[in-house]
């Protein structure tokens, strides 16, 4: 995997399907640590599994997380840049 002075290279292992975003899914596990995505220094925060989401920047309590371009849920806590994004701290707009 690419590594810079920063990090690994975060892009290699995530895929952002839409520019509204606020999370990235997962193509590998990722463990935690220091990455870089798109030039930026982020923080895994704990191991984010293959297939799941991981937040992008914070997100609040109560604000919509988007995936796809759309809003999938709400932020039933707050989430913290490089945390994983599932149904313990996101509430699904899917009905």
């Amino acid at each position: 995997m690419p590594t810079t002075s920063t990090g690994k290279d975060l892009g290699v292992l995530t895929i952002r399907l839409g520019e509204k975003d606020s999370v990235l899914t997962a193509l590998a596990d990722i463990e935690m640590g220091n990455y870089v995505l798109n030039g930026k220094a982020l923080v895994i925060q704990e191991k984010i599994p293959r297939g799941f989401k991981v937040a992008i920047a914070a997100i609040k309590k109560g604000a919509k997380v988007y995936k796809y371009n759309m809003p999938i849920g709400i932020a039933s806590s707050d989430i913290q840049s490089g945390s994983l994004v599932h149904t313990h701290n996101l509430i699904s707009a899917v009905k």
